[in-house]
């Protein structure tokens, strides 16, 4: 239900340009069974990496977050979400902002106090 709602959110936002077409889903293996829907069949996983990972965040890291080493206009490494907030009404939201790091480089508009690499403003000294 996620991913649906995130990819109608994505083709009404992006005029009809952009929708999830294909998902595949990577599992641990001690998931249970109970977590593949009806009609759907669990296969195993050949060696992929996945894009979006679910697993608990420590309390540094926000509940959906993305890997991004590169700069602006670089893909992002993967997406990183909590089990815990799968539920939560506005996850699909939430997960669309992460998707356009990950795949377009799309950087927050603010920044962190006293971080050097994302400050909470910046300003240009060039003067041209």
């Amino acid at each position: 239900i996620m991913l649906t709602s995130a990819s109608q959110y994505l083709f009404n936002a992006l005029d009809s340009r952009v929708y999830f077409g294909e998902v595949s889903v990577i599992l641990p293996n001690h998931w249970p069974q109970s977590c593949i829907p009806y009609n759907q069949t669990r296969t195993s996983a050949s060696g992929e990496t996945s894009d979006v990972t679910i697993r608990p965040q420590t309390k540094a890291e926000p509940s959906i977050w993305t890997q991004q080493y590169a700069g602006c206009g670089e893909s992002g490494e993967q997406i990183f979400v909590d089990p815990d907030i799968l539920g939560r009404e506005t996850i699909w939201r939430e997960f669309i902002r992460e998707w356009a790091k990950y795949r377009y480089g799309v950087f927050d508009e603010i920044g962190y106090d006293r971080d050097p690499v994302y400050p909470r403003c910046y300003i240009n000294d060039d003067h041209k």
